[in-house]
């Protein structure tokens, strides 16, 4: 009997180490530095918590929630992949970041939004990405109401779904 298939939300290459984080632009604080993949479709990412209180499980929770969030903008309309990549915030501290790749259904249009990774959200993203891709397009853009909730995203400000 073949076993059954990963649900949405598992991880794979599940790393943790522990490291330092700069945290309000002054303060050094002791952390966990977490890395896996998504399954199944094995999106890499890394991101981290503070070492006070850490475990295994926790960490393996909290990378668990990024990938479920992960699964399902992947599997949103017009979204190709994702990549995990790192940028400084205004005050110089390091952010991860995901960036959504899209491209409409011709290949003839493709683009990307950036986010947090803190921030993904299924609505948020989905949104953001449709909108991208109808501006590419010369279209109406279908959640009009969805610019500052995209922007918000963008900025990392991780507004509600709606």
């Amino acid at each position: 009997m073949a076993d059954a298939p990963p649900s949405t939300g598992a991880v794979t290459s599940f790393t943790a180490y522990k490291t330092e984080q700069l945290v309000g632009g002054s303060h050094i604080q002791a952390a966990v530095r977490i890395s896996a993949q998504s399954v199944p479709s094995l999106i890499y990412f890394e991101f981290s918590v503070s070492a006070f209180g850490y475990t295994r499980d926790s960490g393996i929770g909290a990378a668990e929630g990024f990938a479920g969030g992960i699964e399902d903008v992947i599997g949103s309309p017009y979204v190709t992949t994702m990549a995990f990549r790192q940028d400084l915030n205004q005050a110089g501290n390091l952010i991860d970041q995901m960036e959504v790749f899209w491209s409409t259904d011709d290949g003839t249009q493709q683009g990307s939004v950036v986010g947090p990774l803190a921030a993904i959200q299924l609505g948020s993203i989905t949104k953001c990405v449709q909108n991208d891709a109808a501006a590419f397009l010369g279209q109406a853009i279908p959640y009009p109401e969805a610019r500052a909730e995209c922007k918000a995203w963008q900025l990392g400000l991780n507004p509600p779904n709606r």
